[in-house]
């Protein structure tokens, strides 16, 4: 299978944990691992520090690319910021070695790639030369709402505001009201669908 997909398209895992889906399967990619994950708030972990080698491991490459954003990652304890470009460079890394590279802050906005990766080395190259080992991770904007009912004669109507998500579960300090004014405050909320309804009683 070949083309493009927005990650709305694939078939997000939902659990205790952070979504994800397995690009891989819907693109029927082989040779290597490629997986999306969307962050619910800045500094969870979306993937957590594994052996793609080990017991119960892949045992091929894995594919990680940050779509948005600038962020800090430590490979084998050893930190780098992304550059204006998104990326980070580590030099003098052994060839054959695995490495466990993890993003440990998000830029302000956004949330955190929380899950470690791997990479290995298997040619010659630096951060000025060749091609080196890679590994990406994606991070998740997010966005603040705010709704406000405000009477324009002061007492008279009152209203209620209620807002929620696509699941129907209340938003940040939804709901609110009858009163005047109202406001419901949402902040670090992740691409979605939400709605908000306001009742005006007089």
């Amino acid at each position: 299978m070949s083309g493009t997909a927005n990650v709305n398209d694939l078939a997000l895992r939902l659990g205790d944990g952070p979504s994800w889906a397995m690009v891989r399967t819907h693109f029927d990619i082989q040779s290597f691992g490629v997986n999306a994950y969307l962050a619910e708030e800045a500094g969870v972990e979306l993937v957590e520090e594994h052996d793609e080698l080990g017991e119960r491991a892949g045992g091929h490459e894995e594919l990680y690319f940050v779509s948005q954003g600038r962020a800090t990652f430590t490979v084998n304890g050893v930190s780098h910021v992304t550059d204006a470009n998104g990326q980070a460079c580590f030099d003098g890394l052994t060839i054959g070695t695995q490495y466990t590279v993890t993003e440990t802050a998000a830029p302000s906005g956004y949330a955190i790639d929380t899950t470690s990766k791997t990479a290995t080395p298997t040619t010659a190259a630096s951060c000025s030369s060749g091609t080196p080992a890679g590994v990406s991770f994606t991070d998740t904007p997010l966005t603040d709402l705010t709704i406000t009912a405000t009477s324009e004669v002061s007492g008279v109507t009152n209203s209620t505001i209620t807002c929620v998500d696509s699941s129907n579960a209340g938003i940040g300090n939804s709901p609110q009201g009858p009163g005047d004014p109202v406001n419901v405050t949402a902040n670090g909320l992740h691409p979605g669908t939400y709605t908000c309804t306001v009742v005006v009683d007089p």
